[in-house]
């Protein structure tokens, strides 16, 4: 996703750039008034009814704090939510087909490409995987018997599958073919590739200590006056879901009206489905809130599928859900400053990249980089013969007890080859307050940095530094 939007950097300034990013990021709104009104329609609600609530929860869902943060970023969490919750308006609409019994064939194409375009969204950034495998299992609860739910199953599963291949596929087989791991540095235990440990890649600061932080998960990194886990952030449609899925659980046990309610809608069901198994992958592999952006911008259609499966009249359902639907607008309103920055720093200039290198001569030099930050953006405004060398990334998750320990793998063989056998100047880049980690980097392959002739990059980012790098003598 990244690819689009540094061709519209290069040829438009950034304000129209970040628009026109944010109007592609924009597009899941359609998809979000598709689903809602589906579903209204599978429980018979008249037309017009159907209409005006459907575009009620669609300006509810695009409220959302997370969304409204990340839409116009580069995470990427947005741009490929708008595929995830696609696919699963393509399936409600194969669902409601299904129940009205439509043409067979049609239904299963419709699935296929609800599983095609959710898969194409894991392959364009892998924290969706989650959503892949909910809307899979969602296939179970399709009407009919076992063999048609098993082909659904199947249909959905190999659909997902192909849309992954379409968007990973290049990449993948390009991360084997370089570093042996399809997904690296991810599942490097089950991979083993040479260039990193044999161990699973994964940032823990985010993750429950307890099994009581795990249980209220979404009501602790939702406190008023402090953070869970480092992560500044409010809103309570989150909570709110999880709520009323245990509401949801609790009222099947004890109802017989409510399990045939939940027979008789399916749709309803699967959206409950969705999002409970996808809220409890997100939750064991990540904990990271905005992974969770498509979640957050479903909360209003997952409202009103609860309310269809606990309530008993259709119009209290309704009531019931534009009751929350309210109370979800206020707690947005209130929520909009307290949603995090998600790397929207920077302000509006005329280019979005304004980069300055100091006068070096960069010309066929080597520029080691240091540290866990994005610096990339930089690299287009150097000569195109200077060679950049990243000797530090956050691939420092994994546990390192020392330099030697970190680079005596394939990656670091690689890294003593290519500065061993550079004829040319040396530079170091770094952020101002990565000093000390820089120079031990430095220190392990026989350089040193000269503090002498460091200067600052000019840019409308992050202040970073760059500082001439010279050889260690030979001890020996």
């Amino acid at each position: 996703p990244d690819i689009p939007f540094y061709w519209l950097t290069q040829e438009f300034d950034s304000t129209v750039a970040s628009m026109a990013y944010a109007v592609v990021q924009a597009w899941h709104a359609p998809a979000v008034f598709i689903l809602s009104f589906v579903l209204l329609r599978s429980q018979s609600v008249r037309l017009p009814i159907a209409l005006l609530v459907s575009v009620l929860i669609t300006a509810v869902a695009v409220l959302a704090p997370l969304n409204f943060r990340l839409v116009g970023t580069l995470t990427g969490d947005t741009t490929t939510a708008m595929l995830v919750i696609a696919g699963l308006a393509c399936f409600a609409m194969a669902m409601s087909q299904t129940a009205a019994g439509q043409d067979r064939v049609f239904k299963q194409w419709m699935f296929g490409f609800a599983g095609l375009l959710v898969g194409l969204g894991v392959g364009l950034k892998l924290t969706n995987g989650p959503f892949a495998v909910a809307l899979v299992a969602c296939g179970f609860l399709v009407p009919g018997d076992i063999q048609t739910k098993f082909r659904i199953v199947l249909i959905l599963g190999f659909s997902s599958l192909l849309g992954f291949l379409l968007g990973y596929g290049y990449w993948g087989w390009f991360l084997y073919q370089e570093f042996q791991n399809p997904v690296f540095p991810m599942f490097n235990d089950l991979f083993k590739s040479d260039y990193i440990k044999h161990v699973h890649l994964s940032d823990e600061r985010f993750k429950a200590a307890t099994l009581k932080d795990w249980v209220f998960y979404p009501f602790l990194y939702n406190a008023f006056t402090a953070s869970f886990q480092h992560q500044h952030f409010f809103d309570l449609r989150i909570p709110l879901i999880y709520v009323l899925i245990v509401v949801v659980g609790l009222v099947l046990l004890v109802s017989r009206s409510a399990r045939r309610r939940a027979v008789e809608h399916p749709l309803c069901s699967s959206i409950i489905l969705f999002c409970l198994v996808s809220y409890l992958i997100w939750q064991q592999q990540f904990s990271i809130i905005r992974y969770l952006v498509v979640l957050e911008i479903l909360a209003p259609v997952a409202v009103l599928a609860a309310a269809c499966l606990i309530c008993r009249k259709r119009w209290t359902a309704i009531v019931l859900s534009l009751t929350v639907l309210v109370t979800i607008v206020v707690t947005s309103v209130m929520s909009l400053d307290r949603a995090g920055s998600f790397g929207r720093r920077i302000a509006w200039t005329e280019t979005t990249f304004e980069v300055q290198f100091p006068d070096f001569d960069l010309k066929d030099s080597m520029v080691l980089v240091s540290g866990g930050q994005a610096m990339a953006f930089i690299i287009p405004s150097a000569p195109q013969s200077a060679r950049f060398v990243r000797v530090d990334s956050n691939l420092n998750y994994v546990s390192y007890t020392s330099l030697e320990d970190r680079y005596s793998n394939e990656m670091g063989r690689r890294l003593r080859e290519a500065i061993g056998s550079h004829q040319g100047q040396f530079y170091i880049m770094y952020f101002t307050n990565e000093e000390p980690l820089a120079d031990g980097d430095l220190g392990y392959f026989g350089l040193k940095r000269d503090a002498d002739n460091c200067a600052f990059i000019t840019s409308n980012g992050p202040k970073m530094f760059i500082c001439t790098v010279t050889r260690e003598p030979d001890q020996g």
